[in-house]
């Protein structure tokens, strides 16, 4: 049997420098402050990425809201009422470029025989769902068949809130719908 000679501060050493330089009764307590140091990192960063961005998505006058949820109820029922539908979507961009984005937001109304709805005013309320806060009002603009448009730069990508009102002749639709818009 051979037996290989180990220089002493070597990686073959069992005491290496490390543990020769720090006893054991300050590796331990170092290493804990570690741990908790790299935690109270992950958290500081988890903080300053949730705060930051305008990402807080709460409802504008939502107390308010809540008192008049009765009206609101009704509203619902009114609409319901009317048999009216509008179909939502984010439309233009060059399809052949992955990188142009929708520039028009699109709004079909018909009538509870599907008929096109051409004299109503109708105003949306549209805002990304990760940013509630940069939330913008458009009226649109009637293009014949029911079909109203309105230029609308679509910044990001995925959910929007489409809150829709339409008015004819005295009569009210509201409808809320979600849009899908991708790249």
């Amino acid at each position: 049997m051979s037996t290989v000679a180990v220089k002493p501060g070597t990686r073959g050493d069992a005491k290496s420098k490390w543990s020769r330089a720090l006893p054991p009764h300050v590796r331990w307590p170092m290493l804990i402050v570690s741990l908790l140091a790299v935690n109270v990192a992950i958290c500081t960063v988890t903080v300053v990425r949730a705060v930051g961005g305008g990402g807080a998505a709460v409802e504008p006058s939502y107390d308010r809201k809540a008192q008049n949820f009765e009206a609101s109820l009704m509203a619902v029922r009114a609409s319901a009422a009317l048999g009216w539908s509008a179909e939502i979507s984010a439309v233009g961009g060059d399809a052949g470029d992955a990188e142009t984005r929708p520039s028009l937001m699109r709004v079909v109304m018909r009538d509870r025989s599907g008929q096109p709805i051409d004299d109503a005013v109708v105003r949306v309320t549209a805002f990304h769902q990760s940013r509630a806060d940069q939330a913008v009002s458009l009226t649109l603009v009637a293009r014949g068949l029911g079909v109203y448009e309105v230029p609308l730069n679509y910044e990001l990508k995925g959910f929007w809130e489409v809150r829709l009102t339409a008015v004819r002749a005295g009569e009210k639709f509201q409808s809320v719908q979600s849009v899908f818009v991708t790249p």
